[in-house]
């Protein structure tokens, strides 16, 4: 019945903790058992961990308290406390033995009490009224404490360690006596009495044997008496009141035989100063200790192996502890649960959600509903609550695993069948909600789905019930409204609204107020029954009433924990407490006083460590910390562990998790319990205090390094001592460092080879930080088994990576900018296909192996492991880094962060160039009010938001980027120039005035209007506006001032030299030119005086220009003819107005497209850089130009010459230190990324080579001959030399069929055999592609061909006889030998022997081509109609026959063999059959009689071309298969697994052939070659060759290294 209410809801018998450990509390005195503690440390705890790990799955952890007690403890006189606190939860916690107890002839140091309870104070002073001076001095050493409701005295604090051991040991004597008298008296009880006589141990002892009375099996006890104790020092035994203290030990000793049973009592005798006698001891008290605990462990783990194995059991369990620890954090919500109770009465059934900010107390609300539902209702044995704190438990981290167990859960309670599938959870739920017997009433409670994972948030819809039964269930969910997860924000109250159709019950839960958080404080200090002074609690009030942000529980709760250490005389406050203002300044309190408590280093770093990693397994943490050196010098202060099992004491860590655990939460991260912090203030917490800022931050890099190399398996096997010369002298150290094995749990692979799966636990946490600190990166990014996981696993693109690495602080070296530019370049390949990344790096780095650096070096090796195959034509692998596709691309532009993109369907897009990748920002759709269906936009203006369009009906239409929206659409003719980052000038739509609109409010600022005369164009320079009128031809220069009003300063209406174009090139400068003329001519304005100019003619660049170009960046002019390039650059200081040439080092000028249109904020100031593009040639140069002021000339540098394999119509670049030069180039309908000094500086040729083009099937003959029969029928024939180019041996026409001789090599004995539509047989030399010999002897007869190594040999149906062909003597034809049958199928085999089946089938004849001799053989009896197919291999005939069946025969003694039923089959040194179920390829190797098997996959589908690989020089032969997923698959023949599963391209023909160890392939109408690499015949690596991009950081330093300035000729 109590197991039924559990399920039902009830919690009251459950804790708020899950036990799932075995923690044990060693009790002892330390000096005398030292061999005994160091001795378990090293060989009994791993053995008892392994045991309950493996055996139970839970941890085995042990209390030592040698370590970790901070020295302010003794100044505090906490330390007793804080060794009975562990042992009470010990107690508390352990699922089997709490304490085990090592006694011998010492009794431990006795300390006088830390508090006493005022009452038994006060009587202990009034026995001393005969003793004023002792009365007095123990009134002058406790001070009262009334914060508690019954008042305790505390002992002062200690000062001088010196000082404070003599007023100590006074202390105890008069506290012994005046409890001697008080007992005596009868005013105090003998456990009081004892309290001031009794050792540190020996209250451990009896506070052990009182938690655990009536729970047997609990305790464990060692007893040692060492029978020459006499002859040892004080380490072993007591020296002072001896006979005192052997009373106390005696019966302490006692106490324990009368309380244990005998069975778990140990005793021992030995002789301490007899080597041998104490070895034996050691060894039969660590076998006994080993057992003992082992024993408890199965007697208590016994009695819960039914509940172990209650799945659903302990789901529930888990969030009723959960639910009981919450509740301990409620305060009064009356007006939150009398709403709630409103819902529950009303007969509505729709779902009712909790909203409110994170820390608002929605989870202790939620708690506190379990216990208080019951309430409101009579019939309580009717009613069940079921409550999931989602994100809180290990079952709960995703929602399918709580939605089960709801379903389970409520299927028990009501006795239902659980449904058999499960598939359909959302499904199932509500069938089982309409199966709730009507006299009952349930409730379900979903806490924070706000914790779930994102997927879970993205899909509310999918799995949330939306159908309820009537009146008798209730549904409560709570929630915060939105969340921001991975950059993805999710709006969960909106979403809730729209699952439901806004039909929900919603309660509200607000921050609380100045007035209800002293009330919660109130409440807090009755239920802990505590008070505060009135000092006390205006530090309090104070933070309530100037609280900046909103007060939440969980600021309120920080603060009133730290009231619980608060003394009534504490009357000065902690400055740093008063400080505290927001949830983050208390959280740093509470990390502080903790710290000092448990060590500032421990446990700062403990925290840091959680948060980094966003949550570990205890063991994880334990080993981490353990890695921390700085850690175990903090804790290794006065003993050092065993150095054979040098870790840190996971007790420390425990004591840790004990103070924390209100703020802790255990959940399932990657499928293991991990600890986290509960709340989002924890997880995001940093420091408020600068400086601590800044060293936090350095900190932090430290503690990543550990972290990092903890999960990449990287281990210190040392340790450093000469932090402590005191420890070194102690331990006769003869050397400062030291080995020391921490025994660290291993990461296991990142892929299990038996199980195929993933070790996403280690995988994820090598990507955290993984782009700001390189530590690792030697065994992540360049690290193949990393990589292949990371893209593999499921969880992972490339794309995130690369985003990942775009946004990190770590700039990289030369070697991984490389690096992550080839991942780039492979993202849309690997993105959809990761098994293609070690094919993609070897494309990519393989043409370079002598260049790589060592660790990129490695990279390849591995790859080539894996995928030993090298792409080496050119078509199938794009040259960019990105691509995106795009329609109709009218503008590229390029400004300080994004590149933007206009396509001619009125859609604006927007790309962030500073990431990897061709990241898309921003996508917008412009929807504006259209005059007519074919109006769309022309041009635009974009200032970050925002963005003005023109369209082509004189309209601007102002949209924002970033909201997706259009603000404000009116006429306009013009869109001239932003002027800051909100407002844009344009001309009206009458062109007779300027307009300033300001973007942000959709409002005109100011105007200036031209009255009847027309604005042909306007531009803007600076603050200075260039209109040039219509009709008159007048230009007037306009000024905008600091208010945004249009100012005159001058008209001009010159006709300067019949100069009829003009360009602005400064505010105060000029540009005049004619398309018919050479020269120009320059008009300076004064810039004092508007009305005086100076003007310079006959400015002259030799040729008149095909085109001139502004350069907005230098203010100058680009002189374009069809072959020169100037450029004028006007230097008004040094009055040098004069062209000067630019001319290429690679190629004649010959450009179509010139200008600056680039981002390259560090350099402009330095130089300037121009783009010059021949867009028929798809070439683009950049230049670098400026004034060296030394030599008073221009110079430039050609940077990059590019050939691009796309063909240009725009392109913008920008110019970085770190990148270099990096191009955006347009088709018209896409846009592609190049990093053109990645393509400029690879010292080597890659060795790729065009494609051929070929229309049909090829076909591969003679294993050295490649021949392509077109659609004419007219026939080519290639061999592949050793540069892998094809070379055309003959070109045939009219041809129908052709044979080749079998020749090894291609000599003057390779032939060809054609046969053209009338059977005329043709034969030509392949070697000097010349015609030998023809014959029309079998016109229009049917015949077989065959041929050899230099014959052919024809079998003529009609005739029934067969010829020969000799190409070695004349191509002489000639008759073999007259048949006696008719011949149905015929092959030959290597060795010229030629089989004949007859077209009944009942004879085989076997005819020698060499000696003639021909026989009859045995009749073949196949079980079957007819035989299709005859094939010869390796002496063997195989037959295949109509029905699929293959049958394989050696010769007349062997019985004919039958194999599998294959669609296809092949033979290349081995016969390969492919099954007809398409899963099963079988391998025979006939020589050795073997037989092997390789299965392929469910998605492969079926299988439409296979081919083997001839032997590499490793002895491994390959098989290629090619099947309806288009993918090409490559196997090891000797064991038949998979090496490589690729993606070659969508349009991969099923044609596999290979020809001198290369991979042939059609992809679309081009021949793509693979080169089969043999690792064993790679040439050793040359060091010396090194490229400059591997070894420059910043690329930009590639070009001006490399790039030599050029002196200008001036014209």
């Amino acid at each position: 019945m109590e197991k039924e209410q559990f399920y039902r809801g009830r919690f009251d018998e459950v804790g708020d903790r899950k036990l799932n450990s075995v923690r044990v509390f060693i009790s002892s005195t330390f000096s005398d058992t030292t061999d005994e503690r160091n001795g378990l440390i090293e060989r009994v705890y791993p053995q008892l961990r392994k045991y309950c790990l493996n055996k139970y799955k839970i941890q085995f952890q042990y209390s030592d308290m040698r370590w970790g007690i901070q020295s302010t403890a003794s100044t505090m006189h906490s330390t007793v406390d804080i060794c009975l606190q562990e042992l009470d939860s010990c107690s508390q916690l352990s699922m089997a033995t709490n304490c085990v107890i090592l006694l011998s002839h010492r009794y431990g140091s006795r300390l006088a009490p830390a508090h006493i309870s005022y009452r038994v104070f006060q009587l202990l002073e009034n026995s001393l009224s005969a003793d004023i001076e002792a009365q007095t001095f123990l009134s002058q050493m406790y001070e009262l404490d009334e914060n508690y409701i019954e008042k305790k005295v505390f002992l002062k604090q200690a000062g001088d360690s010196q000082e404070w051991i003599p007023l100590e040991n006074k202390l105890q004597l008069i506290l012994r006596k005046a409890a001697d008298i008080c007992y005596q008296q009868k005013t105090i009880t003998d456990e009081e009495r004892n309290e001031f006589h009794m050792s540190v141990t020996a209250k451990e002892i009896y506070r052990t044997l009182k938690n655990n009375k009536n729970r047997p099996r609990r305790i464990v006890c060692f007893l040692r008496e060492i029978i020459d104790i006499e002859e040892l020092d004080s380490k072993y035994r007591e020296t002072e009141n001896e006979d005192e203290i052997k009373n106390l030990l005696d019966q302490t000793k006692n106490s324990l035989r009368q309380s244990l049973d005998s069975s778990d009592i140990y005793t021992y005798q030995v002789r301490w100063n007899d080597e041998t006698a104490r070895e034996k001891y050691f060894s039969q008290f660590f076998d006994d200790f080993y057992h003992a605990i082992k024993l408890q462990i199965d007697f208590h783990m016994k009695s819960q192996e039914n509940q172990q194995k209650d799945i659903l059991y302990n789901q529930i369990l888990e969030h009723a502890i959960q639910s009981n620890l919450l509740t301990q954090r409620y305060f009064p919500r009356q007006d939150i649960l009398e709403q709630i109770k409103n819902y529950m009465k009303s007969t509505s059934n729709r779902p009712c959600v909790l909203l409110g900010e994170s820390g608002t107390g929605k989870s202790s609300v939620m708690a506190k509903l379990v216990s208080e539902i019951p309430n409101w209702y009579r019939q309580t044995n009717a009613l069940s609550v079921i409550i999931r704190f989602l994100g809180a438990t290990p079952s709960s981290s995703d929602i399918r695993r709580p939605l089960i167990s709801i379903i389970e859960q409520i299927c028990h309670i009501y006795h239902l069948d659980i449904p058999s599938n499960l598939d359909n959870v959302k499904e199932c739920l509500e069938n089982i909600f309409i199966h709730i017997p009507k006299t009952e009433i349930l409730v379900v409670l979903l806490d924070s789905i706000d914790q779930l994972q994102i997927t879970d948030l993205k899909n509310l819809s999918i799995w949330l019930p939306t159908k309820f039964p009537s009146r008798n269930f209730k549904f409560i969910i709570s929630t915060i409204p939105d969340i921001e997860i991975d950059r993805v924000t999710v709006d969960i109250h909106e979403k809730l609204r729209t699952i439901y159709d806004n039909d929900i019950i919603e309660v509200e839960i607000n921050s609380l107020n100045q007035n209800l958080a002293g009330q919660v404080l109130d409440y807090w200090l009755e239920r802990d029954h505590r008070c505060l002074t009135m000092a006390q609690r205006e530090w309090i009030q104070e933070k309530f009433s100037k609280q900046q942000h909103f007060l939440t529980p969980l600021f309120i709760a920080l603060l009133y924990d730290q009231t619980l250490s608060w003394h009534s005389y504490d009357t000065t406050p902690d400055p740093a407490f008063l400080a505290i203002k927001q949830t983050r300044g208390a959280i740093e309190y509470l990390f502080n006083q903790l710290g000092v408590k448990h060590g500032q280093m421990l446990f700062q770093r403990s925290m840091s460590y959680l948060q980094l990693s966003g949550g570990l397994s205890e063991l994880e943490l334990e080993d981490i910390l353990t890695l921390d050196d700085e850690i175990l010098k903090s804790i290794f202060v006065h003993y050092l562990p065993p150095f054979d099992l040098f870790r840190l004491p996971s007790t420390l860590w425990i004591r840790i998790k004990n103070d924390m655990h209100k703020y802790l939460v255990e959940k399932d991260i990657d499928n293991i319990p991990c600890i986290y912090f509960y709340h989002r203030s924890f997880q995001y917490y940093q420091t408020m205090d600068f400086k601590k800022l800044r060293l936090e931050h350095q900190t932090k890099e430290l503690l990543e390094k550990t972290r990092l190399f903890y999960f990449a398996n990287q281990y210190k096997e040392t340790f450093d001592m000469s932090y402590s010369p005191k420890l070194a002298n102690k331990y006769k150290l003869s050397t400062t460092i030291i080995s020391a094995n921490r025994r660290l749990t291993e990461q296991k692979p990142f892929k299990q080879k038996k199980t195929n799966q993933y070790n996403l636990r280690r995988l994820h946490q090598l990507y955290i930080n993984l782009n700001r600190y390189d530590f690792v990166h030697e065994w992540t990014i360049f690290n193949y088994d990393f990589l292949s996981a990371f893209l593999l696993c499921g969880e992972y693109k490339m794309s995130n990576f690369l985003f990942e690495m775009s946004i990190g602080a770590h700039d990289p070296n030369g070697e991984l900018r490389f690096l992550l530019k080839q991942f780039e370049t492979s993202t849309e390949i690997l993105d959809q296909h990761p098994n293609n990344l070690p094919f993609e790096l070897i494309y990519r780095f393989f043409p370079f192996l002598n260049e790589l650096p060592t660790l990129t070096c490695n990279l390849i090796d591995r790859c080539l492991t894996h995928c030993p195959l090298q792409l080496i034509t050119n078509k199938e692998r794009q040259e960019s880094l990105a691509k995106c596709s795009l329609t109709n691309i009218i503008s590229i532009t390029i400004d300080a962060h994004y590149i933007f993109a206009l396509t001619n369907n009125d859609k604006f897009y927007a790309f962030v160039y500073s990431y990897l990748g061709l990241l898309m920002a921003y996508e917008f759709d412009v929807i504006y009010k259209k005059k007519e269906p074919n109006e769309r936009i022309l041009s635009y203006l974009c200032q970050f938001p925002y963005v003005c369009f023109l369209t082509s009906n004189s309209s601007m239409v102002v949209g924002h980027c970033s909201k997706k929206e259009v603000s404000m659409q009116l006429p306009c003719k013009q869109l001239i120039s932003f002027i800051n980052d909100r407002m844009v000038l344009v001309s009206s739509s009458t062109a007779n005035s300027l307009e300033l609109w300001d973007c942000s409010n959709n409002i005109l600022v100011s105007n200036h209007n031209f009255n009847d005369e027309i604005i042909e164009n306007s531009m803007m320079k600076n603050s200075m506006i260039k209109v040039v009128l219509k009709g008159n031809s007048m230009i007037s220069y306009i000024e905008l001032d600091e208010n945004f009003q249009f100012n005159p300063i001058r008209i001009s209406n010159e006709n300067i030299n019949n100069h009829n174009h003009h360009i602005l090139l400064d505010t105060h400068c000029e540009f005049y030119y004619s398309f018919s003329s050479s020269l120009a001519s320059l008009v300076i304005y004064d810039k004092t005086n508007n009305n005086s100019k100076k003007v310079i003619n006959d400015i002259d660049f030799i040729s008149p220009p095909k085109s001139v170009i502004y350069l907005s960046k230098s203010n100058s002019i680009a002189w374009l003819t069809s072959t020169t390039l100037m450029i004028f650059h006007p230097l008004y200081e040094q009055n040098i107005f004069q062209p000067f040439y630019i001319t290429s080092s690679t190629i004649p000028i010959d450009y179509d497209l010139v200008h600056d249109h680039c981002s390259s904020p560090e350099f402009e100031h330095l130089r300037s850089c121009l783009a010059c593009a021949n867009k028929s040639n798809s070439i683009i140069d950049i230049y670098e130009w400026q004034y060296d002021k030394d030599k008073q000339i221009h110079i430039y540098r050609q940077c990059t010459h590019l050939q691009l394999d796309i063909s240009i119509d725009q392109f913008v670049f920008t110019a970085y230190w770190f990148d270099g030069i990096t191009l955006y180039c347009s088709d018209g309908n896409n846009i592609y990324k190049y990093n053109a000094t990645m393509l400029t500086y690879l010292t080597s040729s890659k060795p790729f080579h065009p494609s051929h083009t070929i229309d049909q099937i090829p076909s591969l003959h003679s294993n050295q001959f490649l021949a392509m029969q077109n659609k004419d029928n007219s026939l080519e024939v290639y061999t592949l030399d050793e540069n892998d180019f094809l070379d055309l041996k003959c070109s045939i026409h009219s041809i129908v069929d052709y044979y080749f001789t079998t020749s090894p090599s291609l000599s003057s004995a390779a032939h060809i055999l054609c046969v053209d539509e009338k059977n005329i047989l043709s034969i030509y030399s392949l070697h000097s592609s010349k015609f030998l010999w023809t014959t029309k002897s079998f016109e229009n007869k049917k015949l077989q061909i065959h041929s050899t190594q230099s014959s052919f040999i024809l079998i003529c149906l009609q005739t029934k006889q067969i010829f020969q062909i000799d190409t070695t003597k004349s191509c002489d034809l000639k008759i073999l030998v007259q048949l006696n049958i008719d011949c149905h199928l015929s092959t030959i085999s290597s060795n010229n022997l030629l089989y004949i089946i007859s077209n009944d089938q009942k004879t085989l004849i076997e005819f020698n081509v060499n000696n003639q001799n021909m026989k009859s053989l045995s009749p073949i009896q196949l079980q079957s109609t007819k035989i299709i197919q005859l094939y010869s291999i390796s002496d063997h005939l195989i037959f295949h026959t109509d029905d699929n069946q293959v049958y394989l025969w050696r010769n007349e003694k062997v019985p004919i063999s039958k194999l599998e039923k294959a669609s296809r089959l092949m033979f290349k040194h081995r016969l390969v059959l492919v099954c007809t179920d398409n899963k099963v390829l079988v391998l025979y190797d006939l020589k050795e009689n073997l037989r092997g098997e390789i299965q392929l996959t469910h998605d492969a589908g079926q299988c439409e071309a296979i081919s083997l690989s001839d032997y590499s020089n490793e002895g491994h032969q390959y098989l290629f298969t090619i099947c309806s997923d288009r993918l090409l698959r490559m196997y090891n023949v000797s064991n038949g697994k998979q090496l490589a599963k690729l993606f070659i391209n969508k349009d991969l023909y099923p044609f596999i052939g290979i020809l001198n160890n290369r991979l042939l392939l059609k992809v679309t109408n081009q021949l793509c070659i693979i080169k089969i690499i043999d690792k064993k015949t790679l040439p050793n690596r040359s060091s010396n060759v090194k490229c400059t991009l591997f070894k420059e950081s910043m690329w930009m330093t590639c070009h001006h290294d490399n790039c030599a300035w050029s002196n200008t000729t001036e014209s």
